[in-house]
C-alpha cells in the first residue's frame, strides 16, 4: 500500500513539474507563439490514448484466447483510460488548431478516425452485465478489437498518398 502512495505521489509530482516547465521553462515558439505550448499536452495525451488502446486490443484479444477475466479486465481498463486522454486530445486539438489554420476542425482522414476511435469507445468500458464474469466481454469482443485498428488506421501509408 505505501508503495502505491509513493508511486501516486512521485507521478502527481511529475506532472506538476512537467505542466510548470512547459508554461514557465520552454521557450515561446516563433512562428506560432503561445498557442504551441498546447502540444505538450496534446502529443502526449494522443500517444497516451493510443497506448491505452493498444492495452485494450492486446488484453481484449487474450481474452478472446484464453478466456481469462483478468484480461477481460486489462481490456476495459484500457479503452477507460483510452477514452479519457483521446478526450483530451480532441480538446486541446481544435484549440490549438483555429489559431493556426484558421478552422476549428479539418476532416482529415487521421482527425476523423479519432474521432471515430473516441464514438466508438464509449460503450466499451461500460458494456456489460454488472458483476456477471465473463457476460461483459462477449457482446463487445469485436468493438474493443476494432478500437485498435480504428484508431491506428493510417492513410498516409495507402497508395497514391
Amino acid at each position: 500500500m505505501t508503495k502505491r502512495i509513493i508511486l501516486g505521489a512521485v507521478a502527481i509530482l511529475m506532472v506538476i513539474a512537467a505542466a510548470y516547465a512547459a508554461f514557465f521553462i520552454a521557450p515561446e515558439e516563433r512562428t506560432m507563439g503561445l498557442i504551441q505550448r498546447i502540444f505538450y499536452f496534446h502529443v502526449a495525451s494522443a500517444w497516451a490514448g493510443f497506448t491505452a488502446f493498444f492495452l485494450c486490443f492486446l488484453g481484449n484479444l487474450l481474452y478472446v484466447w484464453k478466456r481469462d477475466q483478468k484480461y477481460d479486465w486489462l481490456s476495459v481498463s484500457g479503452a477507460e483510460v483510452g477514452l479519457a486522454f483521446t478526450t483530451v486530445v480532441l480538446i486541446t486539438g481544435p484549440i490549438w488548431a483555429h489559431p493556426v489554420w484558421g478552422i476549428w476542425w479539418t476532416w482529415d482522414a487521421r482527425l476523423t478516425s479519432t474521432f471515430v476511435l473516441w464514438l466508438v469507445a464509449h460503450p466499451a468500458p461500460s458494456a456489460g452485465h454488472h458483476g456477471r464474469p465473463g457476460l461483459r466481454a462477449r457482446p463487445h469482443d469485436e468493438v474493443r478489437l476494432f478500437l485498435f485498428r480504428a484508431g491506428h488506421a493510417c492513410p498516409d501509408a495507402l497508395p497514391g498518398r
